[in-house]
């Protein structure tokens, strides 16, 4: 469950009087702070993990509880069942072929008392059996019950460990996009056009078109695409605004599908495709090496995304949805 933590980077408060520079270090800044939201959305979605493990075993401890008060009930009435029978032996009754000839007046009284010896010893054999039985399945749901305990007790005392974590990263990555806003503003419109040449946007909107389609890839995508031309906010999923993982989410969930919330999860979300295959509604992650931006392939060597701070969702050449290399394309559904 554990969750590394990125540091919070030091950084200079002003950007460099060089343009090239600036822009560098003001994406090296943005890099850092989409780390720690990425950290952010992987915490928030090992809390959900955990939230749903300690309802599970909290419902499995309750349950074990019911059925082991239940065969505890059980095992009382057939205890009672047999110790009937068993003080019926000790106060003289005799259960066995030759007492009942003994005691039989003629022929058919005989066969009369071995069918009632054979109903009696059935009795006994079957309370015995079912005594057996529900003790048995008392003490499995006794032990059901106390491991179901433990585990909701340990799910729960990690739940809380990963809130304090999150409240942490939130901090952390609150302070390092009020950097990034910053610097944003400093930027002269030369050195904003480099900064959207360089951090995966492109010069601008490409020329597209969605190979037609009626699966829910191509659903996701009709989705996606209305959503161009808004803005790009660390951490947002919509409907407005967007960072690249919150588009991916809001997009499928249009159509139905649920996508983990960061980045490198929705990367091993499907299965694998090659370049060849890619199909719209397939996503594109992005890294190096870890995956640290994603989008959703178009069609006809298209990606659309929500490239960086500063920046709206928008389409582009796959190979420049990111400054880092592709290491995943998967398959939703």
């Amino acid at each position: 469950m554990a969750v590394s933590l990125v540091p919070a980077p030091v950084m200079a408060q002003e950007l460099p009087d060089n343009k090239s520079d600036a822009v560098a270090q003001l994406e090296e800044l943005d890099h850092e702070a989409v780390l720690l939201t990425e950290e952010w959305h992987r915490a928030n979605d090992d809390l959900a993990a955990r939230e749903a493990e300690l309802e599970e075993a909290t419902a499995a401890f309750e349950q074990s509880q019911e059925s082991a008060e239940q065969a505890r009930g059980d095992e009382e009435l057939f205890r009672g069942n047999v110790d009937e029978l068993a003080n019926a032996s000790y106060q003289g009754a005799r259960f066995n072929k030759l007492s009942a000839l003994l005691v039989a007046e003629d022929p058919q009284a005989f066969l009369d008392q071995l069918s009632a010896l054979d109903v009696l010893a059935a009795g006994n054999a079957e309370s015995l059996d079912r005594l057996t039985a529900v003790v048995r399945q008392a003490e499995e749901a006794e032990a059901s019950a106390a491991e179901a305990e433990k585990a909701a007790a340990e799910a729960a005392v990690e739940a809380e460990e990963l809130r304090a974590e999150i409240d942490e990263r939130r901090t952390e990555m609150d302070e390092q996009i009020a950097k990034v806003q910053a610097h944003i503003d400093d930027l002269t419109a030369e050195e904003q056009a480099e900064y959207d040449q360089g951090s995966g946007g492109g010069a601008g909107e490409t020329d597209y078109q969605v190979p037609p389609g009626t699966g829910t890839g191509s659903a996701a995508v009709q989705a996606a695409l209305t959503r161009v031309g808004m803005p790009y906010v660390y951490g947002a999923t919509g409907p407005g605004t967007f960072d690249c993982s919150g588009l991916m989410q809001w997009a499928y969930n249009q159509v139905g599908v649920s996508l983990p919330r960061n980045s490198a999860a929705q990367a091993s979300t499907g299965t694998a495709v090659s370049r060849a295959q890619l199909a719209p509604g397939d996503l594109i992650a992005y890294g190096n090496p870890s995956v640290h931006h994603i989008g959703m392939y178009v069609g006809n060597g298209n990606v659309v995304h929500a490239p960086t701070t500063g920046q709206n969702v928008k389409v582009v050449p796959i190979d420049r949805g990111s400054n880092s290399p592709i290491v995943a394309m998967r398959r939703v559904a």
